[in-house]
């Protein structure tokens, strides 16, 4: 597996976490596109196999890898076989579909992730799973509405630090082209949620500001849009716990 995408950044004297997204995108696509032979016919000999019997969870995490890979690269083979297991009665294989049609077509995924939903809506803890899901996807023309629309959705609760954690924190780590808008829309967003949180859960907040404050080595646009909306925050008056991460951010 490829370092994340923090582990390339933290090389770099200079990062810009969208250019590093999308230079590993690249990457991924790149290897995908020479090994892509080996990897269809592994990942059809994995799903053979019946992988959604408890003992085969090795397997499972194998061709979840594989599937990321060949979606990228629109594979008619991974496609094919990350829609039947995203339609598994294993609540795991399901996800390891869905999580994969996630990355390349989002109104594939989109289709199976409310199928998913309804099959699942009586169960909070696999709702968070599919919150996280959902909370990755960056849609045409919606943008960062999605993303309010989620937390807008009947099952959503703001009360619940899981869902919270479920929406917000995986849109700071997997949602990167939306979170680091240009127009800091994403910085905007988070910052504002953040301090309605943090007068009901100041260390929910605190957790959730982190990704915020990881910035050190962005170049000096970038520092100085994130730096506006911590001091926002910290103009507020937060929780104590809130504005030490702040204050410590900043200086």
């Amino acid at each position: 597996e490829l370092p994340s995408r923090e582990a390339y950044e933290n090389l770099l004297d200079i990062a810009d976490p969208i250019d590093v997204y999308l230079q590993r995108i690249d990457l991924i696509k790149s290897i995908a596109i020479s090994l892509q032979d080996i990897l269809e016919k592994l990942a059809s000999m994995l799903f053979e196999k019946k992988i959604d019997k408890t003992e085969f969870e090795g397997e499972r995490a194998l061709l979840e890898k594989i599937l990321n890979y060949l979606i990228l690269i629109n594979s008619k083979i991974g496609i094919k076989i990350a829609k039947k297991i995203a339609k598994s009665d294993n609540m795991t294989l399901s996800i390891t579909g869905l999580k994969s049609l996630c990355l390349s077509n989002n109104k594939i995924a989109l289709e199976y992730l409310n199928d998913f939903y309804l099959k699942w809506s009586d169960n909070d803890l696999v709702l968070e799973k599919w919150f996280e899901m959902m909370s990755s996807l960056n849609l045409d023309l919606e943008g960062i509405n999605h993303i309010k629309t989620l937390m807008e959705h009947k099952s959503f609760d703001i009360k619940n630090p899981n869902k919270l954690r479920s929406v917000l924190g995986t849109f700071q780590r997997e949602n990167i082209l939306l979170f680091h808008a240009e127009d800091s829309s994403g910085y905007n967003f988070i910052s504002e949620k953040i301090s309605i949180i943090d007068k009901r859960n100041p260390q929910v907040a605190a957790r959730l500001i982190l990704p915020l404050t990881r910035f050190k080595n962005y170049n000096e646009d970038r520092k100085n849009k994130i730096r506006k909306v911590l001091k926002n925050i910290f103009n507020q008056k937060p929780s104590i716990d809130l504005s030490e991460i702040i204050e410590k951010a900043l200086n």
